[in-house]
């Protein structure tokens, strides 16, 4: 009889292809801000502090954005399940799915968008 596979061995093969398809994504993300940020540079001095500014303002409202929409889907989970009780429901069902997005959005909003926009401001102000 064939002896299973321990679960560490499992385990170590699924968390690494669960974090080098992460890492792979930053990497193009980074090269994206990158290159947009470098031909900003060349066009015109006025186009380029615009589009500083507008990277910071953009990158802001997204962020507040994302932790609004976060904290109300986490909220909603706690409402239906506390003060409704309706654990099991379709709606808690609902609110587990929305949760399960919002979790994301409310702890990774600031900190994704904050190091793009201090990476496109201090590429300004070397490249300036």
């Amino acid at each position: 009889m064939a002896q299973p596979k321990p679960l560490w061995k499992t385990a170590s093969a699924s968390s690494k292809s669960a974090t080098n398809t992460p890492r792979r994504a930053c990497f193009n993300i980074f090269l994206t801000v990158f290159f947009i940020t470098l031909a900003a540079a060349f066009v015109d001095p006025p186009f380029f502090i615009g589009f500083l500014i507008g990277l910071a303002i953009t990158g802001l409202f997204q962020a507040i954005f994302m932790a609004n929409a976060g904290g109300a889907w986490d909220n909603a989970k706690k409402i239906v399940e506390v003060e409704l009780r309706e654990k099991g429901t379709e709606l808690h069902a609902a609110t587990v799915v929305g949760d399960t997005v919002g979790d994301p959005f409310k702890d990774t909003s600031s900190v994704a968008l904050n190091p793009i926009i201090k990476f496109a401001t201090l590429f300004g102000l070397l490249a300036g």
